[in-house]
């Protein structure tokens, strides 16, 4: 993990009273699809209006290879779900950190002229009553726990 050292007995120079030890600070690089906090991992998984309203299986990727998640009919951009114990091995053996997947909207820019007609079609049904469209929900309070770029 980042900030441990790792010391390597007798590899290092020769001295009066034997070979040294050689010192290794390790630096873990950011990767480009998942974000480490601790042994957890977290994976930002953009989906369709349909997954999202209907829900549906998407392939989510994990440090083994990628996975079949269920998404729940309903789903709200921000929501997340975990997989246990497909985060990282802590280095002292003591377990095995978790995957968050937070899930985003995917919403086009451009659509055909039937898409346009459907998605009218939908709107037509009041789905937020105007005294709901702006009061605060739960998720909208700032939380104390330590955040990460996915939140």
């Amino acid at each position: 993990d980042t900030g441990m050292t790792l010391r390597l007995t007798n590899e290092g120079e020769p001295g009066e009273g034997g070979r040294g030890h050689v010192y290794v600070a390790i630096v873990v690089r950011e990767h480009e699809t998942f974000q480490r906090d601790g042994t957890d991992v977290h994976v930002l998984v953009k989906l369709t209006l349909a997954e999202a309203v209907l829900g549906g299986r998407v392939l989510v990727p994990s440090l083994k290879g990628d996975v079949s998640l269920n998404v729940p009919a309903g789903t709200q951009p921000g929501d997340k779900r975990v997989m246990q114990g497909r985060g990282i091995r802590a280095p002292d053996g003591s377990g095995t950190g978790h995957q968050y997947v937070h899930f985003e909207l995917a919403v086009p820019r451009k659509i055909s002229a039937k898409q346009r007609e459907l998605i009218e079609a939908f709107g037509e049904e009041e789905l937020i009553p105007d005294e709901e469209r702006h009061s605060q929900s739960r998720g909208a309070r700032p939380k104390s726990r330590r955040r990460t770029a996915f939140g």
